[in-house]
């Protein structure tokens, strides 16, 4: 695992042997990056490189993880997943459980969640439609706030001024969303766009097969 500052120059390093890490996310409320790796949580102390187990385990695999300054987000793989939420610090006896149909349908895919104070956008795939949206959810009551559809998005970021973007690999988009669910801009991009991230307030970090690019 590698460190990187903002001129994407390595900083630390650490060892890795834990099998194949699916994802990964800052958590401001711990001071410590969260990674799931199959079934595993561990916490990364930046400081150190210093890498930690936690207790949580799921019994499916997972895919996706998330913080806000309150919560944490777990998102199990395959079809009609499961989201966990832990309060922070995240424990196993302070937890809740959103299955199908509280998030999407038995047969939907949802391909990412990135969380946001109290909301929490999902990107989900209906195979029956052959559509992809962008799902904001209040994480209070998890009552569906707004939806749009985004092509074949894939991941999302959320932006400055609670707006948000997903990428499209497959048809190489861009799609900006307003902080109320109205699609903006879908923008082409020159190469394939695999994920995003805000780098503090002012940077997006957009991966393609090629490198990271910064703006």
């Amino acid at each position: 695992l590698s460190l990187l500052d903002r001129h994407l120059a390595i900083i630390k390093q650490a060892p890795w042997t834990q099998g194949e890490v699916w994802d990964i996310c800052w958590s401001q409320a711990l001071g410590r990056f969260m990674l799931v790796a199959n079934k595993d949580i561990f916490t990364i102390e930046p400081s150190t490189m210093a890498i930690t187990k936690s207790p949580l385990s799921s019994e499916n695999e997972l895919s996706r993880v998330t913080c806000s300054d309150s919560a944490l987000f777990l998102l199990t793989q395959g079809v009609g997943p499961t989201i966990f939420e832990y309060k922070i610090p995240p424990s196993s006896k302070n937890s809740k459980e959103r299955r199908p149909p509280e998030a999407c349908a038995e047969s939907e895919y949802v391909f990412d969640i990135r969380a946001n104070q109290k909301t929490l956008a999902m990107v989900i795939f209906n195979p029956e439609t052959d559509k992809t949206r962008l799902d904001l959810r209040s994480t209070i009551n998890f009552q569906r706030l707004w939806s749009v559809d985004v092509g074949e998005g894939f991941r999302c970021c959320l932006l400055h001024g609670e707006q948000w973007m997903v990428v499209d690999a497959l048809n190489r988009r861009l799609y900006h969303v307003s902080n109320g669910g109205k699609l903006l801009k879908a923008d082409k991009y020159a190469h394939q766009p695999w994920n995003i991230i805000q780098w503090g307030k002012f940077i997006i970090g957009i991966r393609t097969s090629e490198g990271i690019n910064l703006y």
